[in-house]
């Protein structure tokens, strides 16, 4: 009865969750047809989940979310670049989307920077690593200490203050490097609710009270 009680206690506390915003966004990278790497016409489709629940600072006083894990898909480029790569832990230390008051009234957006403020270069296949630039310029938003909500990414425009496409780099182990345009691009976030390490536990803990009331009743 004693491990009924404990059991049926575990069930009926409140699930420990927490909220996974996971971006979304893709489009064709154009401007450069000579390029050596195949890329120009080829769809890039980006993702990436951020954990964080608030804005931190980084930069003199720029709201930052830190990307828990980013993923990139290559298709129809030349035949080493295409698939699907992704970083975390450690391969992603220090990856933040950015909103940066740029002194004019509005705030530049980046979707994928260093904390450090300095572009971050992430890697492909043969040495070949890619960046983006500036993604977007807003009229409103987050600041530093703001909960970080799906709503803050969702539906933003990948365009930069003239109009101009997001831009990404590609360099080669020579540090040779190649730019192209990232064609018209909105992004979609969500949000999910993942549970903690802590709810598996206390899960894992009934199972085991289960089997122990189990072997009692067979003996």
């Amino acid at each position: 009865m004693k491990l009924f009680a404990l059991g049926l206690g575990l069930l009926c506390a409140p699930a420990i969750v927490s909220a996974v915003v996971h971006l979304e966004y893709s489009s064709q990278l154009t401007g450069a047809p000579d390029g050596p790497y195949g890329f120009d016409g080829s769809t890039w489709s980006f993702s990436g989940t951020i954990l964080d629940t608030t804005y931190t600072t980084v930069g003199s006083g720029y709201a930052a979310a830190y990307f828990d894990s980013f993923a990139l898909t290559i298709s129809g480029a030349d035949a080493p670049y295409n698939g699907t790569y992704s970083w975390s832990g450690a391969d992603l230390s220090g990856a933040v989307a950015v909103w940066r008051p740029n002194g004019s009234g509005s705030t530049t957006f980046m979707p994928l920077i260093q904390d450090s403020g300095n572009t971050l270069w992430l890697p492909l296949a043969d040495g070949v690593s890619f960046a983006t630039e500036v993604g977007a310029t807003l009229e409103d938003a987050p600041a530093v200490g703001d909960s970080i909500e799906a709503a803050d990414f969702d539906g933003i425009a990948l365009t930069n203050e003239d109009g101009s496409p997001l831009i990404v780099g590609i360099r080669d182990a020579d540090d040779n490097q190649t730019f192209y345009m990232f064609g018209d691009s909105v992004i979609t976030a969500t949000t999910a609710n993942v549970p903690e390490p802590t709810t598996y536990a206390a899960f894992g803990g009934l199972a085991a009270l289960g089997f122990i009331a189990w072997r009692r009743r067979r003996a």
